[in-house]
């Protein structure tokens, strides 16, 4: 699996590099300045605000703008869960013979990820793909969870995204948990105040509870300590003793009962909000909200001080005829307790008469100052809104355009390819054909599957190709050394996500804009955006940015119809099949043993009938079994004259420097190579890219002909009839202009291609496997021979 967060619990991701497109640096901005204004509030509404940790709500925001933790172990039992949280779950999507397929990578995880216990979060579906459009992989998981996912609201993200979208939505969560608090406590109007104040009151100095905190007072007579009842027995026997700790129990108790009423209060607030909460918001696990929301009692102390005060007119009657007594005992603390409760008894209307005004009074204007507070957070959320999942769904549903495509482009070789989207606001889809085919594009309009019918646009890929106009659009200078690597570079790292996020680029590669480096990307249509995707970048890079000239180009794997002998060019086939290629180069196993296999290297996607399994890296293709015929099954009026069969074969990105190879060796029984001499193979320093480095090739189609080289960085993305979504991928080709003439056609895949040194010594480069209108791409020889493990030969002349 591509796994981006393998082996770590937690991922970080960093503002500055999840907004490094510098159209989305302003949602960093945004986040910075999300603050509340309690300026316009009263003092008392301000202190109700800070015991409600607004303020530490906004910070939590504002640290958005600085970077996220994506959480891939979700809580478990009671674990504290906060708004904003960010779990995922991850899945691959791969392309599988029969369509796409997710897999879970742990299952056991998703019942809980799923769960309403998670619902004030934002839950991820962590998208991984090799190969697969990012839209496509992202409609299957949908289709793959939406009876889940629609009522859970999760959001579906794909690894090559950029990631304010989960920033976003984390921030609407904390700004939505905060304003729904708010709106909630808006509603304690006076009466509610009065009556949550009495109910508190009435807990606070009720008998068994001044009684139950006298026990607990820690009592000190001057610097020695007294205790409580679970401490040993102090026995005073003075009169003024007694009633020196007599008075300090009693002043020590009224201070806890103060305390009490404040927790009860706060208690009360916590409980009242919650039942608005309960009526107004549909969350079963609301009080895991207010977990993050409970009004601090530090803060409420300062509404209750001046209780303290009312100590000495409370007890100053009271009296005693106690002389000497233990006053960690029971008995005696219960004596004292009762007078004390006697004694608020007595001014019991008077102390909550005045604590109800002067509470109202705090109160006055809140309700207020709560909802221009949530007008604050309701303009910031219009900043955090996401496009609407469900009509994003709708969108990306559109792209496939007819209901089995497959069936469809094998019965009609004829279409290339195709691409569904907007262009100058119409719903357009472009098709591109090898050649004319009226039975074609008759059958293509009628099983679109799109409502309401789109405007269809149908190209020949050979009327396309203009010799001239390509001429001089692909024209360069000599690049400096050093850009021309910083850009190989860059293409190495962003070729893969460009390919995923935008489905009608065929080809990246290196180019000039008015003499100036930059980074070329070949498209079906400039004008069009495919359905669901965003338009194409301008410029490319991060350290190094560099511009994108957009190029309308098509990309397909070469064919190849007629030849008699087994020799660079000549035709072959699998048995029994119409497609057909031809021969590269010859070689030789450099595996150990006696009598080493001998044969010929081809394009892979010749010679092989399980391309999509070995280009995956599935270990259970069946390679040994395909067999190869010269001349071609077609070519030889559909009759087989079996050859040989695959030995080995490589098709996708190879090794750490990640060069895209399509090749195949074929064990051939009789064939000798005595006359021929090992290949010397092209040196880096051989190869210019300005123009002057000449090529040439023998292919069926089209005979000897001459290229030329201007590009040692080319990658290209081809889909060849696999399911929706699904594309080979190749990186690090060179790319071949056309000189003159046409140097790669349909009939010359597979050939093999020789850079032509001093003296016309020729030196291999690679094979040709894949036709842009433009241009050819050829994989890196030296790469393959390391792949495959073979040796390769050449005529002595040559």
């Amino acid at each position: 699996m591509n796994n981006i967060i393998s082996n770590m619990e937690n991922r970080v991701l960093d503002a500055d590099v999840c907004f490094s497109d510098p159209s989305s640096k302003r949602y960093i901005y945004e986040f910075k300045e999300m603050r509340i204004d309690l300026s316009q509030v009263s003092a008392n509404s301000r202190r109700i605000l800070v015991a409600m940790d607004i303020e530490k709500r906004m910070e939590e925001l504002q640290s958005i703008s600085k970077q996220i933790i994506l959480k891939r172990r979700l809580p478990q039992g009671t674990e504290k869960v906060n708004p904003g949280d960010v779990y995922i779950f991850e899945v691959n999507v791969e392309c599988g013979s029969k369509g796409l397929i997710v897999t879970e990578k742990e299952s056991y995880q998703k019942a809980r990820f799923f769960s309403s216990e998670l619902a004030r979060t934002t839950r991820v579906i962590w998208i991984c793909s090799n190969s697969v459009r990012m839209v496509d992989a992202k409609l299957r998981v949908w289709r793959t969870y939406k009876h889940l996912i629609a009522k859970q609201h999760v959001l579906l993200h794909h690894e090559v995204e950029t990631h304010y979208a989960i920033f976003k939505n984390s921030g609407m969560r904390i700004l939505s948990c905060a304003n729904d608090i708010i709106k909630a406590a808006a509603a304690l109007t006076e009466d509610v105040i009065e009556t949550i104040l009495r109910r508190s009151a009435n807990k606070a100095w009720s008998r068994e509870t001044i009684e139950g905190l006298s026990y607990k007072v820690e009592l000190r007579n001057d610097n020695n300590h007294v205790g409580n009842i679970n401490s040993a027995e102090y026995r005073c026997r003075s009169a003024k003793t007694v009633k020196k700790m007599r008075d300090i129990l009693m002043k020590e108790t009224w201070k806890e009962s103060i305390k009490c009423l404040i927790s009860h209060f706060c208690s009360e607030i916590h409980q009242f909000i919650e039942s608005v909460l309960r009526t107004s918001i549909d969350d079963t696990k609301t009080e895991k909200l207010l977990d993050i929301f409970i009004f601090d009692e530090h803060v409420m102390n300062t509404l209750f001080e001046y209780l303290v005060h009312y100590i000495s007119s409370v007890w100053k009657y009271i009296a005693t005829f106690l002389w000497t007594v233990d006053v960690n005992s029971k008995i005696w603390r219960s004596e004292v307790s009762r007078d004390l409760h006697e004694a608020i008894h007595l001014k019991r209307e008077s102390l909550i008469g005045d604590l109800v005004t002067r509470t109202q009074k705090a109160f006055k204007g809140l309700p207020y100052d709560l909802n221009q507070v949530s007008n604050q957070l309701n303009e910031y959320s219009k900043l955090l809104v996401v496009p609407d999942q469900q009509s994003l769904i709708e969108e990306w549903e559109k792209r496939e355009v007819l209901e089995d495509k497959e069936s469809f482009m094998k019965k009609y070789p004829s279409v290339v390819a195709f691409t569904a989207g907007k262009k100058n606001g119409e719903s357009v889809v472009k098709v591109i054909l090898r050649e004319d085919d009226p039975e074609a594009k008759e059958s293509f309009r009628k099983g679109c599957v799109i409502s309401p019918k789109p405007l269809f646009q149908f190209v020949c890929f050979e009327k396309g190709m203009n010799l001239k106009d390509r001429k001089s659009e692909s024209i360069i200078t000599k690049i400096d050394p050093e850009k021309r690597n910083e850009i190989d570079t860059i293409i190495t790292k962003e070729g893969r996500k460009i390919f995923a996020k935008h489905s009608h680029i065929v080809g990246i590669g290196i180019g000039q804009i008015d003499t100036k480096p930059c980074i070329v990307l070949y498209c079906l249509d400039k004008a069009l955006v495919p359905f669901g995707e965003e338009k194409l970048p301008q410029v490319i890079g991060d350290e190094y940015q560099y511009p994108v000239d957009v190029r309308e180009d098509m990309v397909a794997f070469g064919h190849c119809t007629n030849c008699n002998s087994v020799n660079n060019g000549c035709s072959i086939s699998r048995s029994s099949v119409d497609q057909t290629g031809s021969v590269g180069f010859l070689a030789r196993s450099r595996k150990s043993s006696l009598a080493p296999e001998e044969g010929f290297l081809t394009a892979a996607h010749v010679a092989l009938d399980c391309l999509p399994e070995v280009y995956a890296g599935n270990s259970h293709h069946h390679i040994g079994e395909c067999e190869i015929v010269h001349p071609s099954y077609k070519d030889n009026k559909n009759r087989n004259t079996i050859i040989g069969r695959v030995s080995e074969a490589f098709c996708g990105i190879f090794g750490p420097d990640r060069v895209g190879i399509d090749a195949a060796f074929v064990k051939v029984d009789e064939i000798n190579l005595e006359d021929q001499s090992e290949g010397q193979i092209a040196e880096e320093r051989d190869l210019t890219f300005d123009g002057s480095t000449l090529v040439t090739k023998k292919g069926r189609t089209t005979g000897q002909t001459m290229g030329i080289l201007i590009d040692g960085s080319l990658s290209v993305c081809i889909e060849d009839q696999l399911p929706y979504g699904g594309f080979y991928y190749f990186e690090k080709c060179y790319g071949i202009e056309n000189d003159q003439t046409v140097f790669f056609d349909e009939g010359d895949s597979g050939a093999g291609v020789f850079i032509i040194g001093k003296d016309n010594k020729l030196k291999p480069l690679g094979i040709a496997f894949a036709q842009l209108n433009s241009q050819t791409a050829v994989c890196n020889i030296r790469k393959t021979v390391e792949a495959l493990n073979v040796s390769i030969y050449q005529n002595h002349e040559t």
